[in-house]
């Protein structure tokens, strides 16, 4: 499939999803975590833009393994190129080896992480509120669930699909689905949404 071997080109347009520079107490305060929660964890940051969740994690002292996961480090220059004017300032505060070398150029639908591999998944309006399809949200919760170590979550804000109104409710429905299943717990509070791996 194409898409494996090349991120798809609207995940670099900039006019279509910015690039996100999300720090720490924007993730704590929207995905209802605390420093405390996050110490001794393995960390998924789906979407993670410029990694300034990493950085920050590691600037404060929270002894946490982060790994950064954003289609835009396939090729950043090019998004660079087609107007994000700070971005290139933003990436090179990020730029030191503790963080780079947990960076990966992937799509939140095409994990590339083996099974039970993570504590935390985090999704700051990343997937699915950019999906672009039914099958892009399918794989995205497939993946997740899959790279979500038992008693892992998922938590991901908001839950309304930010690119195609309709897929909303697809997301709704996918959520019931996983709820009537014994192995994962759905919590929904506000803007925010928790999958936990049960089993």
């Amino acid at each position: 499939m194409e898409r494996n071997n090349k991120i798809e080109k609207n995940y670099m347009s900039p006019e279509q999803i910015p690039t996100s520079d999300r720090g720490l107490d924007k993730y704590l305060l929207d995905l209802g975590l605390t420093r405390e929660e996050l110490a001794g964890k393995r960390i998924l940051d789906l979407g993670s833009g410029t990694r300034r969740f990493a950085k920050e994690v590691e600037d404060n002292g929270i002894v946490a393994d982060v790994f950064s996961v954003d289609p835009i480090f396939e090729d950043p220059d090019q998004k660079i190129e087609k107007g994000a004017d700070e971005l290139a300032g933003q990436l090179a505060e990020t730029d030191r080896p503790s963080i780079t070398k947990k960076t990966v150029a992937a799509l939140g639908e095409n994990l590339p992480f083996k099974d039970n591999s993570f504590d935390f998944i985090l999704a700051e309006y990343s997937l699915p509120a950019h999906a672009i399809s039914e099958k892009q949200i399918d794989e995205f919760f497939q993946n997740s669930m899959r790279s979500l170590r038992v008693g892992g979550e998922l938590r991901f804000c908001p839950p309304v699909n930010l690119q195609r109104k309709e897929l909303t409710a697809y997301v709704e429905r996918k959520l019931t689905e996983l709820s009537k299943q014994n192995q994962y717990e759905v919590i929904k509070s506000g803007q925010l949404t928790v999958i936990k791996k049960l089993q």
